[in-house]
C-alpha cells in the first residue's frame, strides 16, 4: 500500500470515528448537546480536525443520515440481483430483513438516523432519496407484476418507513431480552404487516 492510499484509508477512518462518536452522544445527550467540542473530546483529537472534515454541526448530522442511508442502500444492491419481482413476498421479505438487519448491526447510528429524521427537518440527501425511490419502484413493480395498477406508492413508501421505524427500535430496545427464534417470529410477523397491511398484496 502506498503512501496515497495510507493516508485516504487512515482519512477514512477518522472520518467513521467521527460519525460514531457524533452517533453515541446525539442518543446519549440529544440534539443540543451534541457538539464539535463534544465530539471532538470524545474522538482524542481538537475540534479543529472535525472542522476539516465537517464545516458546522449540521453538515455532520446530515451526513449521519446519509451513512444510514448507505448502508441501507449497500444490503438493498446486493440483493437487487437475486430478486424476482413476480414473487412479492420475495421481494419485500428480503428488503425489510435487510432494513432489520442494518439497524441490527448498527443500533446506535440507527437511533441517530430515526432521531434527526424526527427532530430536524433536513432535506433528504442523494442516499436517502435513492432508498425512497427504490421503495417505490419495489411497490410499482410487484403491483405490476399482479396485473394491479399501483396506487398511492408515494404514501405506502412512507408509511412502510414509518413502520419499519419503529419496529427496529423495538426490537433494539428488546433485543437482549429475546431468543433467536422469538426475533425471528418478530420479522416474519413484521413482513407480513407490511405485505397485507400497507401494501395490500
Amino acid at each position: 500500500m502506498g503512501i496515497s492510499d495510507r493516508k485516504e484509508r487512515e482519512r477514512s477512518e477518522l472520518k467513521t470515528k467521527i460519525l460514531v462518536a457524533t452517533a453515541k452522544i446525539l442518543v446519549d445527550e440529544g440534539y443540543e448537546k451534541t457538539t464539535i467540542r463534544k465530539v471532538a473530546e470524545a474522538i482524542e483529537y481538537s475540534p479543529r480536525t472535525v472542522y476539516l472534515y465537517f464545516k458546522d454541526k449540521d453538515s455532520l448530522l446530515m451526513e449521519i443520515i446519509e451513512e444510514g442511508f448507505a448502508s441501507t442502500l449497500e444490503k438493498r444492491s446486493r440483493l437487487k440481483q437475486s430478486l424476482d419481482y413476480s414473487n412479492p413476498e420475495q421481494i419485500f421479505g428480503m428488503q425489510i430483513m435487510a432494513n432489520i438487519q442494518t439497524a441490527l448491526s448498527s443500533p446506535n447510528l440507527y437511533k441517530a438516523v430515526v432521531y434527526l429524521l424526527q427532530y430536524k427537518a433536513y432535506p433528504p440527501g442523494p442516499r436517502q432519496i435513492e432508498v425512497i425511490q427504490d421503495v417505490k419502484y419495489d411497490i410499482e413493480i410487484c403491483y405490476q407484476h399482479q396485473g394491479i395498477k399501483a396506487v398511492n406508492s408515494d404514501q405506502k413508501a412512507e408509511i412502510i418507513f414509518a413502520v419499519l421505524r419503529g419496529f427496529n427500535l423495538m426490537l433494539i430496545n428488546k433485543i437482549y431480552d429475546l431468543t433467536e427464534q422469538e426475533i425471528e417470529a418478530y420479522k416474519q410477523s413484521c413482513v407480513q404487516l407490511v405485505m397485507k397491511g400497507i401494501v395490500g398484496l
